[in-house]
């Protein structure tokens, strides 16, 4: 599955209707469409094509587009809370209901009865407050539902997380076309608080201008791109089955609250040399936002005991444990200029400068910094596949002495680098796996009695087969001198690998 680069955003409109009704002025509704859609399903496009239509003409309506059946061929039918497909009981596919009045009914219908809902006017009022944290992916929401009249019974208030610009197949045919990159939006991605929700007056008598606060938080799902969800807030009545619990107000809201966003960016994140050095970088922090905001600002570490770290921006320099406080306007910057200085103890570590407003905003700049001197070097050479994560993690299991570097710093570090005993290497798919300035810095690395351990895909193809578009007399030099290896074919057809008897790496496999 893929993200395409600009999602699809719907923005609701939340308009007040000033006509009169038992002396007081009525709430516009927000109608909203529960859809059942598949990618699976050949007719579900048009369905797709009716909402967009809907929404030219309501734009204030809220379309929710549940994938199913739960657990099913479509890979966004497991989301948590999947089980409200049941409850809600679609006949077929495409198959929807309207302010959940009915039961889910054919998309030709759908126009009709959302119209009719729109000038029915909403008997509470919605505010929603969040803020999220892109590091923990924690949401914390505050609901606020204000009843505008009398109300009895038991009401509920369900907050679902929808996402919009999903890339994946749709089954289509010649009167509703699907495809293989097509763009699927209002995706259900997770019921935050339930299938059905959680209760909001217990059945009490809930009197006109009484505000009930529903507080969640929850841990979105790692899979989802923030910028492109929604959050929706449905307030309906407590019944069974679910498609005749009426939806009293529903709101849907941007994860990211667009008056409050900022970035933090660094051109640098990395430092290799001297334990001696201190080692100095700029962050960037930018009000993306539409309102002023304040940050707090501070410093997280994880590294040597002995190494000291300190950030300074426009009011002084502060201490790891410390925080400062600064307000920036929209479309403005504050620089934090982030030292550590390892005080002559080698070591890897890694610093990250981050910052948050109580409005939500957050954001994190992080630095890794490798001394010389380690026994070990990983060397980062993936092309940003985060591969050398799982040698990371032995590595630490095992206690050993060592750090993280991408590749591009080895050929302007070759004199320091025997300082280590042992390369760590990974490649991952990377064509070449290893370019000649590398490969020279490692000719010098081995000629001083350096260990390589070498991972990647292809590299015996890349260095000693004559049809590589990489092969020259100096690759296959260095695959047979140095890595003391011999070619005999390209075979990467296979399913089966067996393993050779007795060797410390494949011994047993097959």
């Amino acid at each position: 599955m893929k993200k395409s680069p600009l999602s699809i955003v719907v923005i609701i409109l939340f308009l007040l209707s000033f006509n009169i009704v038992d002396g007081a002025f009525a709430q516009q509704r927000n109608p909203v469409l529960e859809e059942f859609t598949g990618t699976w399903c050949p007719w579900c496009p048009c369905g797709h094509t009716t909402m967009a239509q809907i929404l030219q003409t309501i734009p204030n309506a809220i379309m929710i587009g549940y994938h199913g059946p739960a657990n099913g061929s479509d890979p966004y039918s497991f989301f948590p809370g999947n089980g409200v497909i049941g409850m809600l009981s679609p006949p077929f596919w495409p198959s929807g209901t309207v302010d959940r009045t009915g039961a889910p009914g054919d998309q030709n219908l759908w126009t009709g009865q959302m119209t009719a809902r729109n000038s029915i006017p909403a008997t509470v009022d919605i505010t929603l407050q969040r803020t999220y944290n892109p590091t923990t992916r924690e949401l914390n929401a505050a609901v606020n539902v204000t009843a505008l009249e009398n109300l009895t019974g038991n009401y509920s208030m369900t907050l679902i997380l929808l996402e919009d610009g999903l890339i994946s197949t749709q089954a289509g045919n010649g009167s509703c076309p699907g495809g293989n990159d097509y763009v699927h939006n209002h995706v259900v991605r997770s019921m935050i608080n339930g299938a059905t929700g959680e209760d909001l007056n217990g059945g009490n008598p809930w009197n006109n201008g009484v505000i009930i606060t529903k507080n969640i938080q929850n841990i979105l799902p790692s899979e989802i791109e923030p910028d492109s969800c929604h959050l929706v807030v449905l307030v309906h009545k407590t019944q069974t089955p679910l498609y005749n619990a009426e939806i009293q107000q529903a709101i849907e809201l941007q994860l990211l609250d667009p008056n409050f966003t900022a970035t933090m960016t660094t051109a640098d994140e990395y430092y290799f040399g001297e334990s001696s050095n201190t080692a100095a970088y700029t962050a960037y922090v930018k009000n993306t936002g539409l309102l002023s905001d304040t940050y707090n600002i501070s410093l997280d570490f994880d590294g040597p005991g002995g190494w000291t770290n300190t950030f300074t921006t426009v009011n002084g320099t502060f201490n790891l444990g410390e925080t400062d406080t600064v307000t920036v306007n929209p479309g403005d910057s504050v620089s934090v200029q982030v030292s550590v200085n390892a005080n002559s103890i080698n070591g890897y570590g890694k610093t990250d400068a981050k910052f948050f407003s109580i409005n939500g905003a957050y954001g994190i700049a992080k630095f890794k910094f490798t001394t010389f001197g380690l026994d070990i070097l990983v060397v980062d050479d993936d092309d940003g596949m985060d591969h050398e994560k799982y040698i990371v993690q032995e590595l630490n299991t095992l206690n050993s002495d060592f750090g993280v570097i991408p590749s591009d710093f080895i050929p302007s570090n070759t004199n320091s680098l025997n300082t280590f005993n042992t390369f760590v290497w990974n490649t991952a798919i990377t064509e070449p796996g290893i370019d000649v300035d590398e490969m020279n810095s490692l000719k010098t690395f081995l000629d001083n009695g350096g260990n390589l351990y070498l991972n990647g895909v292809d590299l015996a193809y890349q260095m000693a087969d004559p049809t590589s578009p990489f092969y020259t007399t100096e690759t296959n030099s260095f695959f047979t001198d140095y890595l003391h290896s011999s070619y005999i074919l390209r075979e990467h057809s296979a399913t089966i690998a067996l393993g050779i008897d007795g060797d410390p790496i494949t011994d047993s496999l097959g």
